[in-house]
């Protein structure tokens, strides 16, 4: 099949023929920075765009993921350092910006517990 000099210059694969590879059939309308003209679906710019939205919905599946995992222990590790707060109060709590943590991490936990 001959390239049409108007027509994308991207390789696509061939519906339902594993390992088969045709020409972009769409009108090229973008010009890459090699020259080469794009349709709009396979240009550079259109490439980065989608590219980028993906990376940012894995990053906030994986975020979301971690503390999900992270959560039952992070609540463990806040309760304990409450307690020691509560046991050992009286040598710390005089600093302002302990008294600010401690309020925070029992808000926190509060929160994890649904309590809040």
């Amino acid at each position: 099949m001959l390239d049409k000099p108007e027509s994308c210059c991207v390789d696509v694969p061939v519906k339902g023929m594993f390992g088969r590879w045709t020409k972009c059939t769409r009108k090229g309308i973008v010009e890459g920075s090699n020259g080469q003209l794009y349709c709009k679906q396979h240009s550079p710019e259109a490439k980065e765009r989608r590219d980028k939205i993906a990376d940012e919905k894995h990053k906030k599946k994986t975020a979301e993921f971690r503390l999900k995992l992270a959560g039952p222990e992070m609540l463990d590790a806040l309760e304990f350092v409450q307690d020691q707060m509560s046991r050992f109060g009286a040598m710390v709590i005089e600093n302002p910006e302990v008294k600010t943590k401690i309020r925070e991490i029992r808000v926190l936990i509060a929160k994890a517990k649904g309590d809040e």
